[in-house]
């Protein structure tokens, strides 16, 4: 293949991913510039469960026929190909469908004064409710998290030097599947609420796209981006945010058509994104959060890429992870002080939480609901927790400032 110079916009056509899969493709449809290609394994499940989706999809349109399930058979080399684009399709039609989906805002949001002082006087309740050795299957000889998402009852963990994701039922307590990558996955990401999930493997050059399917962790699709994606966080449509930091270079992905161009921002951004390891991004304020491990920083990026704001404070030591909480904090780990901070979305400090009962936090999030926190260290104790979040303000206190302010 051909590797990606300047980063430019390049179309890539159904008959390039046919060449790729299909062995004796009779090439007739013009183009195999292939920067970014899809990739599907010959799996039966997998099959069977995108006609399922595909089953869905026409209730959805059509609640009142009944539509017949389809058993799964024997498909060629063609239908591989063409199991590859219907993939793709299904994941794009999951996206469209997602209830998180929102249009960024374009703008720099100016924080509510009233809110910031409210914000001084909000408490939180975090309680254990129970902790696992995630290393119990021993599958996970080296273990080092590097992320993790929580979807419906299940958390998916990626873990690095093991090159595996494995897949902790939250009401079982125990590891129920677990996949293995062809090398080391930095980041797992969670998309279309959850229906399907994004590993990156840097040292492949690839994505794989994951879905959780009778319990069991499938890989549907395999993105081949001839660069190396550290992250990925989806921003809108079928269109996502993908770091390299090793240039400092953040890219944008399209899914449709199978689009990968870089993103032109200021020396100062390209500066914040080398030698950093994660990304979040706020949909509500279009803000992208930046963990720089190495400098015991945190950078938000406003969505023109022009303007920047740093969390710094003297417990924060090695951030990497951060998740965004529906109650606007911000909530990132500290994998050398043993602590959880909690910020605005304006990286303001408010607190921090869960000091002396971490050992080595790195990865970090919610449930659906948000009522509970997930927490995965790294060292020594290779463990999960899950604790009760609860978020509430003292209504006293604001009471107090209330009157003040009225006189």
């Amino acid at each position: 293949m051909e590797p990606i110079g300047d980063y430019q916009d390049r179309p890539y056509s159904r008959a390039c991913l046919e060449t790729i899969l299909e062995k004796n493709h009779d090439d007739e449809s013009g183009s195999t510039d292939s920067g970014l290609t899809a990739i599907k394994a010959d799996d039966n499940d997998v099959l069977l469960l995108d006609k399922l989706l595909s089953s869905i999809d026409d209730v959805m349109k059509n609640p009142h026929e009944i539509v017949e399930p389809t058993e799964p058979h024997e498909e060629s080399d063609k239908a591989t190909a063409r199991k590859s684009k219907s993939a793709l399709s299904s994941i794009m039609r999951a996206l469209r469908l997602s209830k998180k989906q929102k249009a960024i805002q374009p703008y720099f949001c100016v924080p509510n004064t009233q809110q910031q002082m409210s914000n001084r006087f909000i408490q939180f309740d975090v309680q254990l409710v129970w902790h696992f050795d995630l290393k119990q299957r021993n599958d996970a000889t080296v273990f080092r998290t590097n992320g993790c998402v929580w979807v419906g009852e299940f958390i998916a963990v990626a873990i690095s030097e093991s090159n595996l994701v494995n897949l902790i039922d939250v009401n079982k307590k125990s590891v129920v599947s677990t996949f293995f990558c062809d090398s080391q996955p930095l980041s797992i990401t969670a998309i279309a609420d959850g229906a399907y999930l994004m590993v990156c493997l840097p040292d492949s050059c690839r994505i794989d796209v994951l879905t959780i399917f009778n319990r069991c962790i499938t890989c549907v699709l395999e993105i081949d981006c001839e660069v190396p994606i550290y992250d990925v966080v989806h921003l809108y449509g079928c269109e996502f945010y993908g770091l390299d930091p090793k240039t400092g270079t953040l890219l944008k992905i399209k899914l449709r058509g199978l689009k990968l161009s870089r993103v032109f921002s200021s020396e100062r951004i390209d500066r914040v994104l080398r030698a950093s390891n994660k990304l979040t991004f706020n949909k509500r304020l279009a803000i992208l959060y930046v963990s720089r491990s190495a400098k015991n920083e945190v950078v938000g990026i406003t969505a023109n890429g022009e303007d920047a704001f740093t969390y710094f404070h003297k417990d924060l030591q090695y951030p990497f992870q951060a998740a965004v909480h529906n109650s606007g904090y911000v909530f990132l780990t500290s994998a050398r002080s043993n602590v959880l901070h909690v910020v605005t979305e304006y990286l303001e400090h408010r607190t921090t939480l869960l000091s002396g009962q971490l050992l080595g936090p790195r990865a970090i999030c919610f449930n659906d609901t948000q009522d509970k926190l997930a927490v995965v260290d790294s060292t020594p104790g290779k463990e999960l927790r899950i604790y009760n979040l609860q978020i509430k303000a003292n209504l006293n206190m604001w009471r107090c400032l209330s009157t003040k302010t009225t006189h």
